[in-house]
């Protein structure tokens, strides 16, 4: 999964918990094209379905290219679905995953 962010050497996974269908949802801390650390963002992964997708922010889609666009087009109502409470806050209600 780190290997889909710009760089995954920096990346710090945590509160990770069983979606409400299918995979994982939880917080990734990485770093951004300007090497900045982005803070805590919601992610959804399915192992199965070989899905990795972070929640951008509004900054980060307005500099994406329409394939990017298309991606969070899809991905994003599935994230929300899987892992977001009607406030938008990840939902924790899940055990948390050990590694």
């Amino acid at each position: 999964m780190a290997a889909t962010l710009r760089d995954p050497s920096s990346a710090a996974f945590s509160a990770i918990v069983k979606a409400r269908r299918t995979g994982y949802c939880g917080y990734v801390d990485a770093r951004n094209r300007f090497g900045e650390r982005t803070g805590n963002r919601v992610f959804y992964a399915d192992p199965v379905r070989n899905v990795f997708f972070v929640i951008p922010s509004e900054q980060e889609v307005r500099g994406f290219l329409p394939d990017e666009l298309d991606r969070v087009e899809r991905l994003l109502p599935v994230t929300e679905a899987n892992c977001l409470d009607r406030d938008r806050h990840p939902i924790m209600d899940g055990a948390p995953i050990t590694r």
